[in-house]
Formats: C-alpha cells, structure tokens, sequence
C-alpha cells in the first residue's frame, strides 16, 4: 500500500486479518474483536480489514464475496445461498467460532489460514525437500506473530529445483479444491438438477448463463448422479438430470462445497466458463 509516497506493508494474523500496515518504524497498528469490530478506524484508510475483506465505510460492512457480513451483529446479512450444509442457522458466521475459522466466500466454514499453510508444509513430501537441498537451496519461513507471511528464499530454487515448486502448488492448492469428481484426462463429469424449461434450453443451447428455465447465472454441479438426484427430490419443480462433460481447467478453478443441501459434493461454474462445457452421454 503506497498513500502518499510512503509505502506501507501489511501484517496479517493467523486469521487473514489486516491487524498493522507497517512502516519502517513499526507503526498504525489495528485491533480487531474475535467477530472484525474494529476499536479503531485505519489512520491509512487501508480498506481490507477482518480476515483480509474489504470494508466499507459508509455501511461498515465487510464484503465477503457472496453476501455481506456485519462485524456489529457477528453475523451474515444474507442466507447462505448454498443452504444448510453449514449449519442450520443461515445467517451464523462461521458457526459462532472465528478463532478457529473462516468463511472468505461467505459460502461455508474452513480452518484458518495459517492452518491451511502448516497443513501444507506437513503434506510436503520428503522427496521434494531432498531436491531442494541437492540443489543447494534453502527455506527461510517466517512467521511473525502467526501472520502468514512465507518468507521463501526461493530464487535459486525456483531456477535449480521446479520439482519443489510443483509440488508446494499442488499440495497449497489441493487444501483449497478439495473434490471427489471422477474424471477423464481432459474433464470432470458433473450432474445437475433441472426443471423441464431448463433441460430444453439445455437440449437446444447447450450449458449458458440466464435460460429460460430456473436458474441462476453460475450454475452448481453434484460430483454424483446421486448427490443431483437427492438434490432434485427436495425442489418440487427440478424433473431431471443432465449430466456435463467440465473441462479439467474449468474444474479445478472452481468454487467447491463439501456437502450442497446436504446431498453430497459439488462445485459451481462460474458463467463465463458454461459455454466450454458439454452435455454429456
């Protein structure tokens, strides 16, 4: 952050939180109550706050993607749009425990940031650290206060040892998209419940955004037939299933939940990504 000509770098908790913007001196430091009430506001105007979203000022509400959070009130603005499968009160941040998780899609609860990094380095396997020292290279972590603030000296190592790289990606990004979809060498197969003006728009036009038929713009998939046809039975006017052929790419970029209503797994496609799928046989 550079207001003015000054730069200021930002400090995080264990949580995401903005709790300093730091200058050569160490200064502008910010407190948070365990649901994002600040005591006091930011002397920098720094705009992202409890766990790293952005408040706005003039409603003090924290846009968590999805929906809007209140740190007055602890609590959601907005239902869950993906139901119940968080927890039966629609409106609960993170099920009434921030110290332990986050919600940073305002969609379900997961472990906290700092969690999902040492989670991460404990999934490392030992092959890769073997070739990152036959490389000659070293890992500089540091962790201040529990921010997540990976300090890698990697350089060199980025040059002498891609196989540490590679595997550190995948590892980080395999505790963000975790799904249990079978899949070909080049797509997923994703099922999804459809009223009868959906499924002819679907017949006629393929996947798209705004059919004629219920839907919203980006469209949720169950990872199982099973899980569709669960989902299918609790809405009176879905009559079937489509299955689709998800590219490979489109999939692992997308927003993934553990358990949709309640009927499984599954994962949502963002619009612009509908045209590149494929009804599938």
């Amino acid at each position: 952050m550079t207001p003015g000509n000054s730069h200021y770098y930002y400090h995080f908790d264990g949580q995401g939180t903005v709790i300093a913007l730091i200058d050569s001196i160490g200064q502008a430091a910010e407190r948070y109550s365990p649901f994002g009430e600040s005591s006091d506001s930011s002397p920098l105007g720094n705009p992202y706050r409890y766990t790293g979203r952005r408040l706005d000022n003039e409603t003090g509400l924290y846009y968590y993607r999805a929906r809007h959070y209140s740190a007055a009130l602890g609590r959601f603005l907005q239902p869950d749009p993906l139901g119940y499968g968080d927890g039966m009160n629609l409106y609960a941040y993170v099920g009434n425990d921030p110290l332990n998780f986050v919600d940073p899609l305002g969609l379900y609860s997961t472990g906290t940031f700092s969690d999902r990094i040492d989670n991460a380095f404990a999934l490392i396997p030992e092959t890769a650290y073997d070739v990152y020292d036959q490389a000659g290279g070293n890992i500089g972590i540091a962790l201040s206060g529990g921010a997540p603030g990976l300090g890698f000296s990697v350089k060199s190592a980025i040059r002498s040892a891609p196989a540490l790289v590679k595997n550190l990606g995948a590892t980080v990004k395999g505790l963000f998209t975790k799904g249990t979809a079978k899949s070909g060498d080049n797509f997923v197969d994703g099922y999804r419940a459809v009223s009868k003006a959906e499924a002819d728009d679907i017949a006629k036009h393929g996947f798209r955004p705004d059919p004629s038929g219920r839907s919203m713009q980006d469209k949720w998939f169950s990872e199982t037939r099973e899980g569709a046809e669960k989902f299918r039975q609790n809405y009176s006017d879905l009559d079937g299933v489509f299955k689709a052929k998800v590219p490979k790419e489109v999939y692992d970029r997308s927003y993934k939940h553990p358990n949709i209503d309640n009927t499984g797994p599954g994962f949502c496609v963002a619009c612009d990504d509908l045209s590149r799928l494929k009804v599938g046989q």
